[in-house]
């Protein structure tokens, strides 16, 4: 990982993933993109989505902006 202010891009994610689990990139990517569509879709239809030890996602409603 990496320290200061430069956040992790999505393939040093996956790899670091990979690494940690013993898995292809390509099979760490699979579940982060299971991971994400699970998240969306039950946000999506529940109104908010808890991952334990991480945090939750939480649909909120907002006016439209003006252009």
């Amino acid at each position: 990982m990496k320290k200061g202010n430069k956040t992790m891009t999505k393939s040093e994610l996956l790899q670091a993933l990979a690494d940690k689990l013993g898995k292809t990139r390509k099979e760490a990517g699979e579940m982060v993109e299971a991971l994400v569509a699970l998240a969306y879709a039950t946000t999506k239809k529940e109104g908010e989505f808890t991952l334990p030890g991480l945090g939750k996602l939480v649909k909120k409603n907002r006016l439209a902006r003006m252009g």
